[in-house]
C-alpha cells in the first residue's frame, strides 16, 4: 500500500494469495498449485507457449491485443481454407481429449503424493512429540506452570501436583488442596524430580481451578489483576484501578499510565 500510494488494500490480496500458492510446502513436496492442478504456476507472458523472441516484443497491453487479434485472424483464416470433410477428419477432439487425459494424470499423481508426504510428516511430528514429552505414570509428581497474570514477583513460578488418572492422553492432576478441574495434556506440565506428593494426599472432594491455587499460593498482594487500558488508566475502565490497585509491569506495556 504504500509502495503503489493506495488504500485499496483488498487489491493487494490477491498478489498475496499468489505468492503462497507458488511457494514450495515442505509437508507435501510441491507448490500447492501444483497439488492441485498438476503443473507448476504459469504466471506472466515467460510462462506461456508463446516464442521468447515474440514475448521480448511485447511492451505494454495494446501489443497483447494486437497479437491476439492477429492470432484469431489466422486461425479464422485457416479454418476457412479446410473443407468440410476435412474437419470431420480431423483429430483435434481426440488430441484435446488424449491431453485431458494426461492432464487429469498428472494431478492425480501428485495430489496422491502430496497425500503420502504429509502423512509421513505428520508420523514424524508424532514421534518428535512423543520423544519429547514421554508417558507420565500414575502418582508421579509433576509441576504445573503457574498462570503468570495470578503469580506475584514473589510466589513460585510452578505448582507441585500428582497425577490421578489418565485417558485419552489426558491427565487428571491432584494437588495438596484439591483436585484440579481441567484435564491437562502432557505438554501442558513437566516432571518432578522429587515424589513428595502422594494421591493419598490429595483431598478428592475439594475441586479447584489453577487460578484459585495460583492466587492462594502468591504473597504479593499484585498480580492477580492485569489491564490492557490505552487511555493512561484514568477511569474506572482500568481492571487495576477499580479493584484499588497499582499497575505493574505485567499490564500494558508501552502505553502511559496515572495508576503507577
Amino acid at each position: 500500500m504504500q509502495e503503489n500510494e493506495t488504500t485499496k488494500w483488498a487489491e493487494g490480496l490477491r498478489f498475496v494469495q499468489l505468492k503462497k500458492n507458488r511457494s514450495f510446502h515442505r509437508g507435501i513436496q510441491r507448490t500447492p498449485y501444483e497439488a492441485m492442478f498438476g503443473i507448476p504456476l504459469v504466471n506472466g507472458l515467460k510462462d506461456s507457449n508463446l516464442p521468447l523472441e515474440i514475448v521480448e516484443k511485447l511492451h505494454d497491453d495494446d501489443d497483447i491485443y494486437r497479437l491476439e487479434s492477429s492470432v484469431g485472424r489466422n486461425i479464422e483464416q485457416v479454418v476457412s481454407e479446410k473443407s468440410d470433410s476435412e474437419f470431420q477428419n480431423s483429430d483435434v477432439e481426440e488430441e484435446l481429449l488424449r491431453n485431458n487425459e494426461i492432464r487429469l494424470k498428472s494431478i492425480n499423481q501428485h495430489r496422491s503424493h502430496s497425500i503420502a508426504c504429509l502423512k509421513k510428516q505428520a508420523t514424524e511430528m508424532l514421534q518428535q512429540s512423543c520423544s519429547n514429552f514421554p508417558k507420565i505414570e500414575i502418582g508421579q509428581n509433576v509441576l504445573v506452570k503457574s498462570p503468570d497474570v495470578d503469580r506475584g514477583r514473589l510466589a513460585p513460578r510452578n505448582i507441585l501436583a500428582v497425577v490421578l488418572s489418565e485417558k485419552d492422553d489426558l491427565y487428571q492432576l491432584g494437588i495438596s488442596t484439591g483436585v484440579l478441574e481441567k484435564l491437562y495434556a502432557r505438554n501442558e506440565f513437566q516432571p518432578s524430580q522429587t515424589n513428595s506428593l502422594t494421591s493419598s494426599d490429595v483431598p478428592i472432594e475439594n475441586k479447584l481451578s489453577l487460578r484459585t491455587v495460583a492466587a492462594k499460593e502468591s504473597n504479593s498482594s499484585q498480580g492477580f489483576v492485569r489491564c490492557n487500558c490505552r487511555k493512561q488508566c484514568s477511569n474506572k475502565k482500568c481492571k487495576c484501578l477499580l479493584k484499588n490497585l497499582k499497575c505493574n509491569s505485567k499490564c500494558h506495556s508501552s502505553t502511559s499510565c496515572r495508576n503507577k
